[in-house]
């Protein structure tokens, strides 16, 4: 009896993996479109209240450390709305759409130091394969 126990849980993995499980992707995913372009990478895209714009992070080829973008959805260039200097994350639209919010290190006062220090750990990273 024992081993029936043991023996049903793995049947049923393997049934999953074998994908004869239903699918949730049609459900959840449908329509998905890449909305950036150009970015060494570029993530945590939030909505505006409205729909009509997009704030997400990304990552240039000329500076090592993610920036705050706006973008409308439907189309259209990005637009910095981050200092360019340091490192930021977490971009939100207020409630009303009016305005944004992100963490940002561009007051840091070692912050020459640790922009050197990240591109030179990028470019050993380049030069080694990393």
């Amino acid at each position: 009896m024992r081993k029936q126990i043991l023996l049903f849980p793995l049947l049923l993995l393997a049934a999953e993996a074998r994908g004869d499980g239903p699918s949730i992707e049609p459900r959840s995913l449908s329509n998905v479109r890449q909305v950036t372009e150009g970015f060494v990478k570029a993530g945590e895209g939030y909505f505006s209240p409205d729909q009509a714009t997009i704030i997400y992070q990304a990552v240039t080829a000329d500076y090592p450390f993610y920036q705050i973008y706006v973008q409308p959805f439907a189309g259209g260039r990005p637009r910095m709305v981050s200092t360019g200097r340091g490192r930021t994350t977490c971009s939100y639209f207020s409630p009303d759409g009016r305005h944004i919010l992100y963490a940002s290190s561009h007051l840091d006062p070692h912050l020459d130091r640790t922009e050197a220090d990240e591109r030179k750990k990028q470019a050993d990273d380049a030069a080694t394969g990393r």
